[in-house]
């Protein structure tokens, strides 16, 4: 059975006394089993070799982790300029961490496979359960990590997402191999005794239910919707796309607020469930337009609003839905101890100086016991929907996604 355990320290400054407070912080809360790993999410101000060595030197385990412009903190709520760790230890379930080399567009998919098979050997068994903590490296799309993945271990879940900044465009990192990077993917597989339950919303306002084709896109890159260009589309809804493309900054306001919802509904794999896209780039020349995340071909696609009140009532519609789950699978002796929650920055974004209904409204439904961790990405990756025992791994934008373990 698993146990966990999370500590906060508040000391931006001082790395020594940081790993110390966290590292007291856990132990005062668990007694270690025989695997164990800890989860660390920090403000970017305070990533460094130092802190993720340190606390794998003072506590003997593996650290993996983000850096976040805003972290869940167990029974706290919404921070920052913050640091938590989350230590998740047991008998019966097993935790093994690899890495990747540096990443670049031409090796990212075999530097994956390589990864997975060499955890997978160390293992001795397949993963239940894929936890992904990829790089955010703007050239790379974010489909890739779980489609890669899914290649070597079909049908195994991934959870996970991509590390934020404090918005000024500082570097994201992730942590792994007792070091912060920015280029490159650790993976976590987890076998033993573990029922992964997981949640994905999405919920916004449309603007309306106007709906087109994706008839020519190539990756994450819109070019035609019915018989116009994705430009065309865009100006069906009065939307202003010169103006988006002569400025990045207007561009990513509108479409935090804007995403565009895409259903897949001749996919092999669809499951229903619609996901949200962020468009980062409008080529007027081509009439494209760039998402963080594929938008396929013969997929629907319509535009959206993403309100404060959409956010909050996503967020209470996730903890329902991820605390029916826990309940319908403890049984026979089984008990969650975790729940880990990746939202999407611009979630936090279009909260603004009410961002913390978020956290708030999942952590007033949480059961005793659990411990939550969260942190917010600038993309996420989770299970639409597991069938058959087989799930249905997405990235998501403008989502918040749950798991428990």
């Amino acid at each position: 059975m698993l146990k966990a355990a999370s500590a906060i320290t508040y000391e931006m400054d001082d790395v020594r006394l940081a790993v110390t407070e966290l590292a007291d912080g856990i132990r005062s809360r668990l007694e270690f089993k025989k695997t164990s790993i800890g989860f660390l999410l920090c403000d970017p101000d305070m990533a460094s070799d130092d802190l993720v060595a340190g606390l794998a030197e003072e506590l003997g385990i593996e650290i993996v982790g983000f850096t976040s412009m805003g972290i869940i903190a167990d029974r706290i709520g919404l921070v920052d300029m913050a640091a938590t760790l989350t230590v998740l230890t047991s008998d019966d379930v097993d935790f093994v961490t690899v890495t990747t080399a540096p990443l670049s567009t031409q090796n990212i998919a075999e530097e994956i496979r390589k990864a997975y098979r060499k955890g997978v050997k160390e293992l001795g068994v397949d993963p239940q359960l894929i936890l992904a903590f990829p790089s955010y490296i703007l050239e790379i799309m974010l489909d890739i990590y779980h489609e890669t993945l899914a290649e070597v271990a079909p049908g195994i879940p991934v959870f996970g997402g991509v590390p934020s900044n404090d918005g000024s465009g500082g570097p994201s990192m992730i942590f792994a191999d007792r070091r912060a990077f920015s280029d490159r993917m650790a993976i976590v597989l987890v076998a033993g005794e573990v029922k992964p339950v997981f949640t994905v919303q999405n919920v916004v306002t449309k603007l309306s239910e106007y709906k087109r084709t994706v008839t020519r896109s190539e990756g994450n890159v819109i070019y035609k919707v019915g018989d116009v260009t994705f430009v065309d589309f865009l100006r069906q809804f009065g939307l202003p796309v010169e103006q988006l493309a002569a400025s990045s900054d207007d561009m990513t306001t509108l479409f935090v607020s804007n995403p565009i919802l895409v259903e897949m509904k001749h996919a092999l794999d669809d499951d229903g469930v619609a996901v949200a896209r962020t468009i980062h780039e409008i080529n007027l020349e081509t009439g494209s337009g760039t998402a963080i995340g594929a938008v396929p071909e013969g997929a629907t696609i319509s535009v959206a609003a993403l309100k404060g009140r959409d956010i909050e009532v996503s967020a209470q519609m996730g903890i329902d839905d991820i605390v029916k789950k826990i309940r319908e699978n403890e049984h026979d002796g089984y008990v969650y101890s975790a729940i880990f929650c990746v939202s999407c920055v611009g979630r936090y974004l279009v909260m603004a100086n009410k961002n913390s209904l978020e956290s708030d409204s999942i952590l007033n439904e949480i059961p005793p016991g659990i411990v939550v961790s969260g942190f917010y990405s600038f993309g996420e990756i989770c299970p639409t929907s597991v069938r058959g025992g087989k799930a249905i791994n997405r990235a998501h934008n403008e989502s918040l996604t749950i798991l428990a373990i």
